[in-house]
């Protein structure tokens, strides 16, 4: 899949500065998120840049001629992105806005096709009498190897699965714009909401799986990692992990479900003291991290209010166009969203930093998590935080290590075997093997995970990256200052690879921490 994580890599650089910006800093001139005009994408103007420089590789006038017609190209891909991410916080703020709705699916089905073209447009290069010089003047040495003697990926068989995959998401969508007029977790929530929601997922996994035959995988998890993030730890090591997590840190998590510890995020909290809580730990933090600050509250990049017609998914995005993050936030009115929105801070704080980052998704998350735990080091006042953060480390390590582990079970169901009824068998038999059926845990919760629908194998990055930024934390206890100069010294990363970021940054590997962080939460959770 060298080919294609090639193509997401350099999609991704062109969007990360090529126009000229290094960094976000100093915003004398911003614009404000409401003030960001939406433009619907043009297709035929995409497809006849694309056949520019396709024409332009041809004709190999110039490395200058390719590279404007490529450049050209990528502006449009900037703008698509642009417009697909003001589509989605839109659409996002309210499942119930028709309009939002059509835009956002619109650009989900145009975003394949953008990338159809720009593989197209690779192809050409790699034939150009040009290719040796265009990579040395811009794209690197052996980029075009994986264009040699290759058939396309999107084929029509693909692009058909990707097609039935897009629209399967727009109906979980729809239900979940259907379900808010109920309260959630209700009895007459679950019972209207389980088996129609737990039949798109089904299948949304059998389209996933066809797809992952149709690219030439064995398995859809396997296809998702190469195609979807930059990992340099193995399936393999990456179960290895949660089993051992199942083993080692469930006994405590159950000790620690039969007592109360969520308490402190169960009560109100306002978008003020939400937002000064925030702020203070930015202010407490300087650098960039303040200066981010400063720019989300001045343009107002952000959404914090509950609202029962919001998306119950929480996010950050860069908007490629004025360069500049935004945070949203499916708040619950409590203490809890202020964990949240430090949470999508971090992330903002990345983006602002780099003027949209190129890191890869685990080292992405360490950043954002790490914002939770060294918020916490602010000295606010913010009653029980600390311990309300606390016990979500160790709910993060099991619980998120359940739903990965369930995420990468449900695949393996096949043919008459995956049922909806099959799915929730499966989720609960999970789920009970890492504590669950210690509460009133209600199995039917599956359709309330978002990521299983919308984005496929992501979770493994909390559990592996919440190791990573626990440890930031524990630097600032022991030494003050030195938890946040790690997180601050490497917001520009551009590392792809998560163990290799750690290796940069001085951090261990969550692989070996499993014995060390036991004896913490036995420390200060157990019996």
């Amino acid at each position: 899949m060298k080919r294609l994580l090639a193509l997401i890599l350099c999609a991704a650089v062109l969007l990360c500065g090529c126009t000229g910006a290094t960094n976000a800093l100093g915003f004398s001139k911003f614009v404000k998120f409401e003030d960001m005009e939406y433009i619907r994408p043009d297709m035929d103007a995409v497809a006849a840049s694309a056949q520019n420089a396709i024409s332009a590789a041809a004709s190999a006038v110039s490395v200058d001629h390719v590279l404007n017609a490529v450049w050209e190209y990528y502006d449009l891909y900037e703008e698509f992105i642009t417009n697909f991410n003001l589509a989605y916080i839109r659409y996002n703020a309210d499942l119930n806005d028709i309009y939002w709705e059509g835009e956002y699916e619109h650009c989900a089905e145009a975003g394949t096709q953008y990338d159809m073209y720009l593989e197209d447009i690779y192809y050409a290069i790699a034939e150009c009498s040009l290719r040796d010089e265009l990579e040395e003047e811009y794209f690197g040495e052996g980029f075009f190897e994986s264009y040699d003697d290759t058939e396309s990926f999107y084929d029509e068989e693909l692009m058909a699965l990707l097609e039935q995959e897009q629209a399967l998401e727009a109906r979980y969508y729809e239900f979940s714009a259907e379900s808010q007029e109920l309260e959630y977790y209700s009895e007459e929530y679950f019972a209207e909401f389980t088996l129609p929601m737990t039949e798109v997922l089904a299948e949304l996994i059998g389209v996933r799986q066809e797809l992952a035959r149709s690219a030439g995988y064995g398995s859809y998890p396997e296809f998702a990692w190469d195609f979807y993030y930059y990992r340099d730890y193995t399936q393999q090591q990456a179960e290895d992990y949660l089993d051992e997590i199942r083993t080692q840190l469930t006994p405590i998590y159950r000790e620690f479900l039969s007592r109360e510890h969520f308490t402190a995020g169960e009560k109100p909290c306002s978008e003020q003291e939400i937002l000064a809580y925030v702020e203070a730990a930015a202010e407490h933090m300087g650098g960039v991290t303040e200066e981010a600050f400063r720019l989300l509250k001045a343009a107002k990049l952000y959404n914090l209010s509950p609202s029962r017609s919001k998306s119950t998914v929480s996010f950050e995005l860069f908007i490629p166009r004025y360069y500049e993050p935004y945070v949203f936030v499916s708040g619950t009115g409590t203490r809890y969203d202020c964990l949240t929105f430090a949470h999508e801070f971090g992330h903002f704080t990345m983006d602002y930093a780099a003027a949209g980052t190129s890191a890869g998704t685990d080292v992405l998350e360490i950043f954002s998590q790490g914002m939770e735990y060294l918020s916490l080091t602010a000295g606010t006042d913010m009653e029980g935080l600390a311990d309300l953060k606390l016990a979500d480390c160790l709910s993060t390590y099991v619980e998120q290590a359940a739903y990965a582990d369930f995420e990468m079970e449900m695949y393996s169901l096949t043919g008459d075997k995956l049922t909806a009824e099959n799915l929730l068998a499966l989720y609960g038999e999970t789920l009970t093997s890492y504590g669950a059926d210690v509460t009133d845990w209600d199995m039917r919760d599956l359709i309330t995970v978002p990521h299983f629908y919308t984005n496929p194998m992501y979770i493994i990055s909390y559990v592996v990256s919440n190791d990573a930024a626990f440890q930031l934390y524990q630097m600032e206890l022991e030494n003050p200052g030195a938890g946040v100069s790690c997180f601050e010294n490497n917001l520009e990363t551009e590392q792809a690879y998560f163990l290799a970021f750690l290796e940069e940054a001085g951090l261990e590997s969550p692989f070996d921490r499993v014995d060390e962080v036991k004896a913490l939460m036995e420390e200060r959770f157990g019996a």
